[in-house]
C-alpha cells in the first residue's frame, strides 16, 4: 500500500502518485481552457453588440425611361357661373346656360357618357362693408368635363 504522505497529509505526493498528479494537472489545464474560451467568447459578443456578423443582402437598382405618344384623348373642363338675387333663379339660369352648352357639345359629335358634371355649387354672396355682413345674392357654378376622343375637335370645343 503507497504512503500517501510522509507529511500525514490526504494528499499523496506527486512522486507516490504520479497517475493521479498528471490528471489532476490535465483538469486544471481544461478548467483554465474552458473558462478562458468562455471569457473569450464573451468579449466578442460585447464588442460586436449592435453589429450584424453578414451584411444584408441588397439590390440597387438605377434606371431611365423615356416614352412618348401622340395622345388620342384630350379632357377639357367646361364652366358656367351665374349671379342672381336668389338661389333660386341662380340655378335655374344656371341649369338653362348647362342644357345649351350640353346641346352644343352632342352637336359636335361628342357622345353623352364623355359628358360629365365634374362639380356644382351653389354659394350666397355677402357684402363685408358693413356689419354684420349681409347676403346680397346668390351665386350658382357648374363644371362639365369632355372627353373629347377625336383631336382635330378639341380647338372647336372650347371656341364653342
Amino acid at each position: 500500500m503507497a504512503n500517501w504522505n510522509n507529511n500525514g497529509g490526504c494528499w499523496p505526493s506527486w512522486q507516490d502518485n504520479k497517475l493521479f498528479t498528471v490528471l489532476l494537472a490535465l483538469v486544471c489545464l481544461s478548467v483554465i481552457g474552458a473558462l478562458s474560451a468562455q471569457a473569450w467568447k464573451t468579449w466578442r459578443e460585447a464588442n460586436a453588440t449592435g453589429f450584424s456578423e453578414l451584411a444584408a443582402p441588397t439590390i440597387n437598382v438605377s434606371a431611365t425611361g423615356k416614352a412618348s405618344a401622340v395622345p388620342d384623348i384630350a379632357t377639357v373642363d367646361l364652366g358656367v357661373t351665374v349671379t342672381s338675387t336668389t338661389a333660386n333663379s341662380a340655378q335655374d339660369q344656371n341649369t338653362e346656360k348647362m342644357n345649351a352648352l350640353v346641346d352644343a357639345m352632342k352637336g359636335l359629335g361628342i357622345e353623352e357618357a364623355d359628358l360629365q358634371t365634374s362639380s356644382y355649387s351653389v354659394n350666397p354672396q355677402y357684402n363685408y362693408n358693413v356689419s354684420p355682413a349681409v347676403v346680397t345674392g346668390y351665386e350658382a357654378s357648374q363644371t362639365l368635363t369632355v372627353t373629347i376622343r377625336d383631336n382635330t375637335k378639341i380647338g372647336t370645343v372650347i371656341e364653342t
